[in-house]
């Protein structure tokens, strides 16, 4: 088995291969340049490249209230995330995060296919990008665990179309979106727009101190009313 953060065992495993196409679709590591040089290695982005090059780029997209992406296919370079394109297709990122997995995942298979029989037929080509990510700011940044915590008064400006969306994109295998309540930790699964707070919910508010419990029904403030957290996993906060 290859270890995948070990360069030399991919390396060796890949050109030792009779391959001439490698996929390096889902793949979260480099591939070493010996190979790169020496196959065809076609790598899958999801975002309209060169636009969201870099790390987590279906959440980078979402919180900047894009939705109308695309799945850019591309020869792979000794640059991240750069290379001439061989095809881009439109994706939408609206809905949960396992929905755009899946649009993904179909999305590729019929590029794959459209790759391999290009290539039998002679027919593979590809388009160079003309702008070059050449610095760190020119590439998305990878978004960490701290990164999706959401704030009471920061929630008063969002409207719950787009907490929604926001919460939806950020489920699981990815840092859930959380706010912080006293000494608990309110991972957020999804939640349900009300029209009025009953008496035994819990309004939340900045700066109060609540005794949060898995039973509680809390309520955020949103820029256009009211909304339930339906499901929600409850967590202590590490001092």
């Amino acid at each position: 088995q290859v270890d995948p953060l070990n360069s030399d065992q991919v390396s060796d495993a890949i050109l030792k291969s009779d391959s001439d196409l490698v996929f390096a679709f889902s793949w979260s590591w480099r591939i070493p340049s010996s190979v790169v040089k020496q196959k065809i290695c076609l790598c899958l982005h999801p975002s309209n490249l060169p636009s969201y090059a870099g790390g987590t780029p279906i959440q980078n997209q979402v919180f900047d209230g894009l939705y109308d992406s695309k799945v850019s296919v591309f020869k792979m370079t000794n640059k991240l995330d750069y290379g001439p394109i061989y095809m881009q297709c439109a994706l939408s990122l609206f809905g949960g995060i396992e929905e755009v997995f899946e649009r993904i995942t179909s999305i590729g298979r019929s590029i794959s296919e459209q790759v391999i029989s290009d290539y039998v037929a002679n027919k593979l080509k590809f388009k160079e990008i003309s702008t070059i990510p050449e610095h760190p700011e020119h590439y998305s940044k990878i978004r960490g665990p701290a990164d999706s915590q959401l704030y009471l008064n920061d929630l008063k400006t969002i409207s719950f179309n787009f907490l929604t969306q926001k919460i939806k994109i950020l489920l699981n295998p990815y840092p859930n979106a959380f706010i912080s309540v006293g000494d608990n930790i309110i991972k957020l699964k999804s939640i349900k727009r009300i029209k009025k707070v009953k008496p035994d919910y819990i309004l939340l508010s900045e700066n109060i101190e609540y005794d949060v419990k898995i039973e509680t029904k809390c309520v955020l403030i949103l820029e256009d009313g009211y909304a339930l957290i339906s499901d929600f996993e409850l967590l202590k906060a590490q001092n």
